[in-house]
């Protein structure tokens, strides 16, 4: 299934996990109301790409505007809560 039509399901079943909340392609003014609505700091990266590139912490509106302005050239990214602690990454091999 591509990435565009699995990943609202993905969002849903994440949250019902308690995984952090998420809002997919954010356009400026629908990026400073899904901030408000998860809570600052929030963090900007794109839905494609390699390792943290363009991935950017915003703790409040004024440096969400700043982050807005560096992303502008990522065709689509996603705007999330920052949740700190550990990090860890799962490799996985899916067969169809």
């Amino acid at each position: 299934m591509p990435r565009s039509l699995n990943q609202p399901w993905f969002i849903s079943s994440a949250k019902r996990a308690g995984a952090a909340a998420q809002w997919l392609s954010p356009r400026q003014r629908e990026a400073f109301e899904a901030a408000e609505r998860i809570g600052y700091p929030v963090v900007v990266k794109p839905v494609a790409g390699a390792g943290s590139a363009d991935t950017w912490i915003a703790s409040s509106r004024a440096e969400l505007e700043k982050v807005l302005a560096k992303t502008a050239h990522v065709p689509e990214s996603s705007l999330e809560e920052l949740i700190e602690g550990e990090e860890l990454t799962y490799e996985t091999v899916c067969v169809d």
